[in-house]
């Protein structure tokens, strides 16, 4: 069974189904009424007429084409001998609606965000544990990586990866401090040992350093020829995901959980448990992969997947509308002006970096946001993840 199309007017439904009846073409006719209270079309039912059998789909939908055009033409001109649904257009109420096949199209099952909510709780508990037990450093040496110096041991478990440089560059920071650089003369020897380990271990920044040599004509800066995925070569597999479970600030926690909690119960309602989290898993190790050869480890946050949920309820959208996903065309568009926005300050950011040699590198995660909505999209192409596949 295929759905070939809708016809807002009801008398007209009856006058073509009964064409369809005529020509011997098996199908079924449902009046849906749009329950979406902040949509224009509040209360307006159409009929959606879904075609039985697969060899006459083509023709089904050639001829719905030619009816809408010439619905007075000759060849439709069929008696009704029995309404389809007259009562119905009387007592119908936004918040009925008469389904199709079940085996096609089940109706959304509300499970309460149950999923959604244990995630955003488990993502607020990781933020609060790690800003309870990060160290408590306002400044570091330019020559260690920031997110070495600062993270929580949570941080560094979750991270993508956790190279050894940045092991040694946060046991010089605990044993000695931040001071001793000041007066460089009086540093131990043995903390002289530690900074001189850290200079000669090599550890992953990603493509960007190469990308900035390239155009700005400079030394390469980073070797590409440094070791890559430490951790996860080590066995430490989880990291493919968990860096989507960490949050930098309020601010930023903040906004990634309100999307969640709109975007995450929406898939919920519509696919089994483990096709929610497998969508999540691989739009998440997907995004957080690129990340990591673009920027090395330096990043943290969900919007990647956030941005993966947004491309697939846009494509089921235009590809399923009866699925029912709920994103108005102007909210779309404020995220897409947003995240576009971001990158827009990225490309500013490495323009400057080239032109100027200007040290200002924002840190976001463009290439999770970009990726990630990408696969949310080629996922959303796919009739595995689809609401018809929920049970």
């Amino acid at each position: 069974m295929r759905l070939i199309g809708t016809i807002d007017n009801p008398k007209l439904c009856e006058q073509f189904s009964a064409y369809l009846n005529s020509i011997d073409i098996q199908h079924k006719v449902d009046l849906v009424v749009n329950k979406d209270w902040g949509n224009d079309d509040y209360g307006n039912a159409v009929c959606q007429i879904w075609v039985i059998d697969e060899d006459y789909v083509d023709q089904a939908i050639d001829d719905l084409e030619e009816f809408r055009t010439h619905p007075d033409h000759e060849k439709f001109k069929v008696s009704v001998e029995k309404p389809i649904f007259p009562s119905q257009l009387q007592t119908l109420k936004p918040d009925q609606i008469i389904s199709p096949n079940q085996k096609t199209a089940p109706p959304v099952q509300k499970k309460g965000g149950g999923l959604t909510k244990k995630l955003i709780l488990l993502c607020v508990v990781l933020f609060v544990l790690g800003m309870i037990t990060a160290p408590k450093v306002t400044k570091w040496p330019a020559i260690f990586p920031g997110l070495a110096v600062v993270s929580s041991p949570i941080n560094k478990t979750l991270l993508y990866d956790w190279p050894e440089a940045y092991s040694l560059a946060a046991k010089v920071v605990n044993l000695y401090g931040v001071e001793s650089f000041e007066t460089p003369d009086t540093m131990p020897r043995e903390e002289k040992y530690l900074i001189q380990e850290f200079l000669s271990t090599s550890y992953w920044k990603g493509f960007y350093p190469k990308l900035l040599a390239i155009f700005g004509g400079t030394q390469e800066s980073s070797s590409l020829e440094a070791p890559m995925f430490e951790k996860i070569r080590q066995g430490q597999i989880w990291r493919l995901i968990t860096p989507a479970l960490l949050h930098a600030d309020i601010f930023h926690i903040l906004f990634n959980m309100l999307w969640l909690f709109v975007l995450g119960q929406q898939l919920e309602e519509r696919m089994s448990p483990f096709r929610f989290i497998l969508f999540m898993l691989i739009v998440g190790v997907v995004s957080n992969t690129f990340q990591y050869l673009m920027s090395g480890s330096n990043f943290l946050g969900f919007s990647g997947i956030i941005c993966g949920m947004l491309g697939y309820i846009w494509i089921r959208q235009k590809k399923a509308p009866w699925e029912g996903y709920v994103l108005q065309p102007g909210t779309l568009l404020l995220l897409t002006v947003f995240v576009l926005a971001l990158f827009v300050i990225q490309v500013v950011a490495f323009a400057s970096q080239i032109m100027f040699g200007t040290t200002f590198s924002p840190n976001i995660a463009n290439t999770a946001h970009l990726i990630g909505a990408g696969t949310g999209i080629i996922l959303g192409q796919l009739t595995y993840f689809s609401w018809r596949k929920v049970s």
